[in-house]
């Protein structure tokens, strides 16, 4: 789910789309096929790491959009069964265990620079 937005400064709310699809073909409860499945396993690591992105605006688009993407994602009901899906992602030990978002943070923070504003002379 790393979208274009990070790397290339694209508006960050085109998550909005991603989300949707994947809301979509989940069921009503549970994971993507019901019982947890590698559908799930696959899915994990890019929204994770999205959400890290998002929540700490690391990428190259515009300052403050990525907490404002989130934020989105978070509070509009309209995303309520991603957010509990992906919850629910994110409670597995498995998860847990392995999931490091303080790498994230170190890797993206140097990878993706915000292009600095650049003064009129």
């Amino acid at each position: 789910m790393r979208g274009a937005f990070i790397a290339r400064g694209e508006d960050p709310a085109a998550i909005f789309k991603a989300v949707e699809v994947i809301q979509g073909l989940l069921p009503a409860e549970g994971y993507a096929v019901g019982e947890w499945s590698t559908a799930d396993a696959a899915v994990t690591p890019f929204s994770a790491r999205a959400e890290v992105a998002l929540t700490n605006d690391l990428g190259v688009y515009e300052e403050g959009k990525g907490k404002a993407t989130w934020a989105v994602l978070e509070s509009d009901p309209k995303y309520a069964r991603f957010k509990k899906y992906f919850n629910d992602l994110k409670s597995r030990d498995s998860f847990k265990k392995t999931f490091h978002p303080e790498v994230i943070i170190n890797s993206y923070s140097k990878q993706y620079i915000r292009p600095a504003v650049q003064a009129h002379a």
